[in-house]
């Protein structure tokens, strides 16, 4: 059984779990996540998606916050070229909340 519990553990504290928690919106875990594996931050699926361009296509302002003061890279390019901003303005455009938190902490080309 502590066996099944510790896989269990590390079933939570990997780089798939930090990308479903920025698609669902759990700040918090992903603060946990990164308190134990803050290497984690910017590793990408096999689309090059990382937990940056979930929380940012579903709209999470504060996962997003969370992954930005955790260091990750705003300019980080998914397979289709977008980044953090590419995907804020397609999907939000320029006046919605990530879109303008983005401009506010992103390069100075985005401004």
């Amino acid at each position: 059984q502590q066996q099944q519990q510790q896989q269990q553990t590390d079933d939570y504290f990997t780089p798939e779990s930090l990308r479903a928690s920025a698609y669902h919106g759990f700040a918090e875990r992903i603060l946990g996540i990164l308190n134990r594996h803050p290497e984690y931050v910017d590793v990408v699926d096999d689309n090059g998606w990382a937990a940056i361009h979930e929380a940012v296509r579903m709209g999470n302002l504060d996962c997003i916050k969370v992954l930005v003061q955790s260091g990750c890279n705003l300019q980080l390019q998914n397979n289709q070229d977008h980044n953090a901003m590419d995907m804020a303005l397609d999907i939000h455009g320029d006046a919605h909340p990530v879109t303008q938190y983005l401009q506010g902490v992103g390069p100075e080309e985005w401004l």
